[in-house]
């Protein structure tokens, strides 16, 4: 059985194509209809901006000393990963928030190299809050972020 469909592909195909229908809108519109959307794109960031400060006062940020320990174990085993798929690997953290990021080129996880890192990658991206995986240059870049509080509803 085979099964193919460019979900990538097509996306990029219908960005680009909003994209060229926005330039020509962009390019047929008088300075008038220009300043009108301008304004218009601002009142919308304008309330997208409100219910951002709505959110955060609806909710608590309560510290959980655990997710701090969690992560100085999360620590060593990014440093073992790092050490163990040849990556350059960057930590820092502060009280409320950690973050682990390894750069590297091509990683293999197969038969004839018998797995190593694949537990620890593994094991960072369930405990991991967040996951960024991006190229960069040559290399991809993996940012494993780390909360140190819980969120709660008020």
């Amino acid at each position: 059985m085979e099964f193919e469909r460019k979900y990538y592909e097509e996306l990029k195909k219908m960005v680009k194509e909003a994209d060229e229908g926005l330039k020509k809108m962009n390019e047929s519109m008088t300075e008038e209809e220009k300043l009108i959307e301008k304004e218009h794109r601002e009142q919308e960031f304008q309330k997208l901006l409100e219910r951002y400060e709505w959110e955060q006062q609806r909710t608590k940020h309560v510290t959980n000393n655990e997710k701090e320990t969690y992560f100085k174990m999360m620590v060593k085993t990014g440093k073992t990963l790092a050490q163990k798929i040849d990556a350059d690997i960057f930590i820092r953290s502060n009280e409320k928030y950690g973050e682990i990021c390894l750069k590297t080129g091509l990683i293999l996880f197969g038969i004839t190299n018998k797995y190593p890192g694949k537990d620890e990658l593994i094991l960072l991206m369930r405990m991991a809050d967040n996951i960024i995986v991006m190229p960069e240059e040559d290399a991809i870049k993996w940012e494993f972020q780390f909360n140190f509080y819980d969120t709660f509803v008020v």
